[in-house]
């Protein structure tokens, strides 16, 4: 039963993109990479963790090609490794991943910073079941009345207020925020350009990106891919710009506002009260 579903599934999945090529022959069709990671870790199941382990990063790699012609050279190398030690998933590899109409996974396939899942609409389906429907099933009808209910007049109410419905720029993660105060001197070269563009160059390296404030874009592979990145970030507050395209956190940080400095600090036993000391 279950070879039948898989077999039926994957036929209409082909049928519904052949049917919209038909309508629009210029659209262009992305494969989500969350899900090839995942169909390459259920192929390699049979293999010992370490060897799964490297097969998913040299994935990655491929993902984070920057160009056809580099993926096909970093492609070269692996799958001569693979043929050698893991043959029956570089035969799986080579025909779906490669060769086969999901091919566009890549992140110089898409526009940078979207979404790496199947539609950029799941983030807008999140807030959704976390706010309205609570992540539980309701029939179409109960859905319908909980929208008109709670979603359209929360919408409303932003719009009346003239607030923001939505937020249209794009919000750094934890981690990307923390590689960009941790960017100096000490480690880049960093230089200011015209147009508000600033060059920065990893000392021992000779690879140099440019990011333009304006444009809010940045040359590097960080950037193609979600959309910002560290020297973006660190760029904007160097030059003490907000940007139109990323959310910066430009609040001020006081020293001394940490548990730990306040906990070092401590406080005289024999203090008298305030309105006492002369």
């Amino acid at each position: 039963m279950y070879v039948y579903v898989t077999v039926y599934v994957a036929i209409s999945v082909n049928i519904y993109r052949d049917a919209l090529i038909s309508i629009y022959p210029n659209i262009e069709t992305l494969m989500c990479y969350f899900h090839v990671v995942n169909c390459c870790k259920k192929n390699l199941r049979s293999h010992q963790a370490p060897t799964q382990k490297v097969i998913i990063d040299e994935i990655y790699n491929l993902h984070s090609s920057v160009s056809q012609q580099e993926f096909e050279g970093r492609y070269r190398e692996v799958s001569a490794r693979w043929r050698n030690e893991v043959p029956e998933f570089a035969r799986y590899f080579h025909t779906q991943w490669f060769l086969g109409n999901f091919n566009d996974w890549q992140i110089y396939c898409s526009a940078p910073g979207v979404a790496s899942t199947n539609n950029a609409l799941e983030s807008f389906n999140n807030i959704i079941k976390r706010c309205y429907t609570l992540n539980a099933r309701h029939s179409l009808s109960a859905l319908v009345d909980l929208f008109m209910e709670r979603l359209v007049f929360d919408v409303s109410m932003d719009l009346k207020d003239l607030r923001k419905c939505y937020e249209l720029r794009r919000l750094p993660s934890l981690e990307v925020k923390q590689k960009s105060e941790a960017i100096d001197e000490r480690n880049y070269v960093i230089r200011e350009e015209g147009d508000a563009v600033v060059v920065y160059r990893k000392h021992g390296s000779v690879e140099t990106y440019h990011v333009s404030c304006l444009n809010g874009t940045c040359t590097c592979r960080c950037y193609m891919k979600m959309g910002y990145c560290k020297h973006l970030l660190h760029a904007h507050a160097w030059l003490n710009e907000d940007s139109d395209y990323v959310i910066i956190d430009r609040r001020f940080k006081y020293k001394g506002n940490t548990k730990i400095t306040k906990r070092q600090r401590g406080r005289l036993r024999d203090a008298l009260p305030a309105l006492q000391v002369m």
